[in-house]
């Protein structure tokens, strides 16, 4: 993970961290009754304040917290996700805390052994890490535990030892009435050296200088937070960062600036519109970010915009983009590739490419009708290849049914090849 975070402005910030907003983020479940509660809490859930007293932990300071922490794991490239990273400070030292939010939905859906069956190199490398930090026995009793309790709890060690914490806390928030699955957390808890109980917190029995604890909360999610509006912070900081990253760029041979394209692209994706807001929202913030990757810096920035908008707006971007490769490829190869990407790709990038190519269509349109042939100069193609991409691109749009932009699209270019192949009235 880059060591660079970006704050949250509420609850709502924490639904894009999420693999999957559209599925985790419903109200009384565990990710937004976690959000909610946090968040709203001044600073420690009162719950959860109550708990750590009990085990000694009085007057913490929280110094930060982090949403969807990944903390890696030797044996692959998956890291463990967090629900929640804290770090406090006490009479006694740092804190870490690897906070793990519950309501009905079990510790992941296999047990050790059933992870580790028929795997690979990596899991076994993985494996013995996780068994050798925990203390735990490769035997038939590890292999019944929930193996997402045995990497979450390991998350809560690797990050004290990298902060230089002696105390670490696996902290599980439930937010079920009736503690669902506290049986699979008590199995966990006693082969490890602890006596769970809910509502408290306990220590463990594990090799290494870190103390380790395990923690059980019961809570209950805050009364229904009001819903934002679609286009709420997360697209206000989308158009910050598009500004930002496009501040030095102008429309090709103008000195328009570059963000009013993408404001434009936005805009047509907005009225365009879909059936969830969610997937309205991530459209047109993929909208304003579309130019982006292939023209701001590639990879790095693909990763920016994942980690503040979520992997869904980072994936459409990608789409959208005919190449992330400095130097970009030649314009014809590039090209070509990507009206061929067009034949399969999902929905959403279909919308964003309409938008942004309709607003591109309609530039030559209107700059062709008051500075003539001039326009052509701004390409590094000759006018027929321009003619022969547009052209292209909306006989694409329209073979897969792309929505009402399709149209405007056509009419657009055949204003463009009309005026292109009209006589010059000064000769």
């Amino acid at each position: 993970m880059p060591p660079i975070y970006i704050p949250s402005a509420g609850p709502d910030d924490w639904r894009w961290l999420l693999a999957k907003p559209g599925l985790q983020w419903k109200q009384d479940a565990s990710a937004k009754s976690l959000a909610d509660t946090w968040e709203s809490a001044a600073p420690w859930p009162p719950k959860v304040e109550v708990a750590l007293a009990g085990a000694g932990f009085v007057d913490l300071e929280m110094l930060l917290a982090l949403p969807e922490h990944e903390v890696p794991l030797p044996g692959g490239r998956r890291a463990s996700q967090t629900d929640l990273f804290v770090l406090a400070r006490g009479s006694g030292g740092l804190l870490a805390i690897a906070v793990e939010g519950k309501a009905e939905e079990p510790f992941g859906v296999e047990t050790v052994a059933e992870w580790r069956h028929e795997g690979s190199a990596g899991k076994e490398k993985r494996l013995a890490y996780l068994l050798g930090l925990l203390g735990l026995a490769d035997d038939e009793r590890t292999g019944g535990l929930h193996y997402q309790l045995l990497h979450r709890t390991a998350s809560a060690l690797i990050e004290a030892n990298r902060f230089g914490a002696p105390d670490a806390l696996m902290l599980v928030h439930s937010f079920s009435p009736t503690s669902a699955h506290f049986e699979a957390f008590a199995a966990f808890s006693e082969a490890i050296g602890a006596a769970p109980r809910r509502d408290g917190i306990v220590p463990a029995a594990t090799p290494g200088d870190v103390r380790l604890h395990l923690g059980w909360v019961s809570d209950t999610p805050p009364p229904l937070s009001p819903e934002l509006p679609v286009l709420g912070p997360r697209f206000d900081r989308a158009v910050a960062v598009a500004r930002d990253l496009h501040k030095a760029q102008m429309r090709k041979g103008t000195s328009i600036p570059y963000v009013a394209h993408l404001l434009a692209v936005a805009s047509l994706v907005a009225e365009d519109g879909g059936t969830e807001d969610e997937v309205i929202a991530d459209e047109v913030i993929a909208a304003l970010l579309h130019d982006a990757v292939e023209d701001q810096g590639g990879q790095p920035t693909l990763r920016r915009i994942e980690m503040q908008f979520g992997s869904e707006v980072a994936r459409i971007v990608l789409a959208c983009s005919d190449t992330d490769v400095v130097p970009k490829p030649p314009w014809r190869e590039r090209k070509e590739a990507y009206i061929a990407h067009l034949e399969h790709t999902d929905r959403s990038t279909l919308r964003v490419s309409l938008a942004d190519k309709l607003h591109n269509a309609r530039a030559i349109l209107f700059d062709l009708r008051t500075i003539g042939d001039e326009v052509w100069a701004r390409f590094s193609a000759d006018p027929d290849e321009v003619l022969w991409y547009y052209a292209a691109l909306a006989e694409a749009f329209a073979s897969r049914d792309a929505g009402p932009m399709v149209p405007e699209l056509q009419r657009t270019v055949r204003d463009i090849e009309a005026l292109r192949r009209a006589p010059d009235p000064s000769g």
